[in-house]
């Protein structure tokens, strides 16, 4: 091969310099092909690797810090003087409290000064709005008096010109007969009261008798129990022992009759079992014997026709015998047995009510406590009913006074001479009904609707202007709004005024920095305060430039905390570097990848240095050395090996490298030898 000349000057060069610095790699400048080249004797010595097959994996490493998820770096709206900071680092906060305050002069004054202001013309805008409404509400019912009073006086106008109908004459006769039986009804009523006086006295005398006697027989009730006292604890356990006693054969019995009722409904379904079949065949021999015996012999006609009835009922009777039960036969008998069950299982979860989930010897005190509790609920029962009697009594009293005093019978008289009233009003108005039209009646009548049409036009008139908002209310309500307008504007702009002069926390959470105290002078937006809530916990570390672009959100992180040995927690990537908008309208760049950890161990804490580890790809059974055997020069990379012991140089393709290995994707074959940084 031909070597252009410059290039056979530059080779002694290099080779000198190779050899007078006593450095370990050498540089080849002659491509494509390998150069052999003399190593001196020390280059020899150092350590060769083999190239291997395996796994290699490629992952990120960094560091980063233990932060909060949700923080905030808190500042004023305003420049000014600090007046009081509320916080410390460290403490905790919840949401909505006050932690700094900028001097503000007379801001509180004027904002409590606004506040009144608008509370005074909130009210009476209120006042006058409500008034306004009022009066709208009562114009529109004023409108519908005056219109239902003109159809009134239209029909009343008609009515006059027409004279009355018939179906008016009709019920202006019901109207006089109804009061007339009135009459007679109130009139019957006081003769009964006359009538049943005496015996009416009786009657309540004999109630209160007995309502005395029920007043004695509760006291004496509620007396005994008092006089008993509470029941001693043995008797009663004796009396629930029984009762459980009792309780248990019960169910017993009712067990057998189960079996009873079950067995007797088999019998149905099996019907003729071949007991009734012998059992039937034998009455029905006996019965045949019986009449032939009879028709055979020379007894009267009577006993042989009485003879021949009890047959064919012997007959009939072995027929039903020897017939299947019918469907109403095992209806009944199923039903008696699903009856008979019910009964059976009522008592079971009675003696289960009553033992409950304790032992048989603690049920029983139970049972014994329940019963002297029991004791109180009958007092008080007594009690009630010591009560209900007094009442009783009280009321049968004030019947008795009712009874014998004539206040009853004087307001019988009074309804009487109300209903005669009523009669005399009923018959003057069908009187009038049958003299007929009268003009001086037509003429009143048409004054009277002119009128109401009059009133109508003016209601009219007044609802028109205020729901136009032209009356003088309606006016006034437009300036109190107005007026209410501007002071809820004065109170909003020295609230928000006030509203910038405070740093309020946005949420619950830790004091991280505290960066001013009163009197110091800030300027706008200035951070003084860090806020961060450590409930949610995260990890947020700064990713070289040259590794980003190998991230991607959702990647799954390995990551280890020096105050964990051994303790592995996973994480997740929830936020790459990104670029935001901040609420004053700038743009923030924040350099930090965010990741979501699932701490399966307490006591990790805000501050804490965590080291981070993503796999970015993993590939099996690749050719692999270590990376320090790979040399970089002028972007062009080889390795070193021994050749019939001469040194070459070989170029390779890298891939994927790990921390400490790298993929070799052509150049070299597995087995082969190349020099490694000792």
């Amino acid at each position: 091969m031909r070597i252009k000349p410059k290039v056979l000057i530059l080779i002694p060069i290099v080779l000198a310099t190779v050899a007078l610095s006593g450095c370990e790699f050498f540089v080849q400048t002659v491509a494509p092909t390998p150069t052999l080249v003399s190593a001196p004797p020390s280059q020899l010595q150092r350590p060769m690797v083999a190239v291997e097959r395996g796994t290699l994996e490629e992952a990120v490493r960094m560091t980063g810090r233990v932060e909060a998820n949700e923080r905030s770096d808190l500042f004023f709206k305003a420049p000014g003087r600090i007046k009081v900071v509320n916080v410390r680092q460290g403490d905790e906060i919840l949401a909505g409290e006050i932690l700094a305050e900028l001097e503000t002069g007379g801001l509180e004054s004027q904002l409590a000064d606004a506040e009144k202001t608008l509370e005074t013309a909130e009210l009476r805008f209120k006042a006058a709005d409500s008034g306004v409404a009022e009066e709208i509400q009562s114009a529109k019912e004023a409108v519908q008096i005056a219109e239902f009073d003109v159809i009134a006086k239209e029909l009343a106008l008609e009515k006059s010109k027409t004279g009355p109908t018939e179906s008016q004459f009709a019920s202006a006769r019901a109207t006089l007969i109804a009061a007339e039986a009135t009459v007679e009804s109130r009139q019957a009523d006081i003769d009964a009261m006359a009538a049943d006086h005496p015996r009416n006295i009786a009657s309540a005398q004999a109630t209160v008798e007995q309502r005395l006697i029920d007043l004695q027989a509760a006291n004496d009730a509620l007396r005994q129990l008092l006089e008993d006292g509470t029941p001693a604890e043995s008797p009663l356990i004796d009396r629930s022992e029984s009762a459980i006693v009792t309780l248990e054969a019960a169910i017993d019995t009712q067990q057998s009759v189960v079996y009873q009722v079950e067995s007797d409904l088999n019998d149905l379904k099996n019907k003729p079992t071949p007991a009734q079949r012998l059992e039937a065949d034998n009455a029905f021999e006996k019965a045949k014997l019986a009449h032939d015996a009879v028709m055979g012999g020379s007894g009267p006609l009577e006993s042989k026709h009485q003879a021949q009835i009890v047959f064919r009922e012997a007959t009939r009777a072995y027929n039903d015998a020897l017939a299947p039960a019918s469907e109403a036969e095992l209806r009944v008998a199923g039903n008696k047995v699903e009856t008979e069950k019910a009964r059976l299982l009522a008592l079971q979860v009675q003696l289960r009510e009553l033992l409950g989930e304790d032992e048989r010897d603690m049920a029983v005190r139970r049972s014994a406590n329940e019963a002297r509790s029991a004791y109180d609920i009958r007092v008080e029962a007594a009690e009630r009913s010591v009560r209900k009697a007094q009442l009783a009594l009280q009321t049968a009293q004030i019947n008795l006074e009712k009874v014998l005093s004539t206040a009853a019978m004087d307001n019988a008289k009074i309804s009487l001479e109300s209903s005669r009233a009523n009669v005399t009003r009923a018959q003057t108005a069908l009187d009038e009904l049958n003299e007929g039209p009268d003009s001086q009646n037509i003429e009143i009548a048409e004054n009277q609707l002119t009128v109401s049409q009059a009133r109508l036009e003016s209601a009219v008139r007044r609802l028109e202007s205020l729901e136009s908002g032209e009356s003088a209310s309606a006016i006034n309500l437009t300036i109190l709004r107005n007026a209410r307008d501007q002071a809820q504007i004065r109170f909003d702009r020295l609230k928000e005024q006030q509203f910038e002069n405070q740093i309020i926390a946005p949420f619950d959470g830790e004091i991280t920095f505290v960066r001013g105290r009163p009197g110091d002078q800030i300027a706008a937006y200035q951070e003084i305060i860090g806020l961060a809530n450590p409930s949610i916990l995260v990890v947020e570390a700064v990713v070289p430039d040259v590794d980003q672009a190998k991230l991607a959100v959702g990647q799954i992180v390995d990551v280890t905390i020096d105050q964990f040995a051994g303790a592995v927690f996973v994480g997740k990537v929830e936020a790459l570097p990104r670029t935001i908008v901040s609420s004053t309208g700038q743009a923030i760049r924040i350099p930090e990848t965010k990741v979501i950890v699932d701490w399966t161990q307490p006591g990790v804490e805000l501050g804490m240095l965590a080291r981070l580890k993503i796999a970015v790809q993993v590939k099996e059974n690749v050719l692999k050395i270590p990376r320090s055997a790979v040399r970089t020069v002028n972007q062009r990379q080889f390795v070193e090996t021994v050749i019939g012991e001469q040194r070459r140089s070989l170029p390779v393709t890298t891939g994927i490298n790990s921390d400490t290995e790298i993929e070799i994707l052509d150049g070299l074959e597995e087995g082969m030898m190349v020099f490694s940084t000792p």
